[in-house]
């Protein structure tokens, strides 16, 4: 059933038509990194996004950042999350927050380097399945 889920929510979020639909969307916005044609790491803003533990700042969401594992190692994940820290800084966005996997111990320790800060506990529902994400925000003022 996790692999049914998973290839649901891939299909759904990650297809060219997706990634299409949202590239024509103002309110988002991708940093992406290319090496020889082939993109290996990305970032996707969504600018106005709010939850209900931020429901009155005017709040970033970085939705996405991720870098091809054979790509791991090569600062390619501080490059992209500084270039969103200046676009959120840019256009006058008061924080920036994401959410990252429970599990995903590495991840939380990169964002903290960043004066990223816990705010609590979302969840994140794929197909059946709901997963505890940890909300993570940065104030940018």
């Amino acid at each position: 059933e996790d692999e049914i889920n998973l290839l649901a929510y891939m299909a759904a979020n990650f297809s060219p038509e997706a990634i299409h639909s949202n590239l024509q969307k103002p309110e988002i916005c991708y940093w992406i990194i290319k090496e020889a044609h082939q993109i290996i790491a990305y970032a996707k803003l969504i600018r106005n996004y709010r939850t209900e533990k931020l429901p009155h700042q005017a709040v970033i969401c970085l939705d996405k950042l991720y870098v091809l594992k054979n790509q791991q190692g090569r600062q390619l994940g501080r490059v992209l999350l500084e270039k969103c820290l200046e676009t959120a800084q840019n256009e006058k966005f008061d924080l920036l927050w994401l959410c990252v996997w429970s599990e995903n111990k590495p991840a939380m320790s990169f964002y903290e380097k960043f004066d990223f800060e816990y705010g609590g506990n979302m969840p994140f529902q794929m197909g059946n399945t709901v997963y505890e994400d940890i909300l993570m925000v940065k104030n940018l003022r």
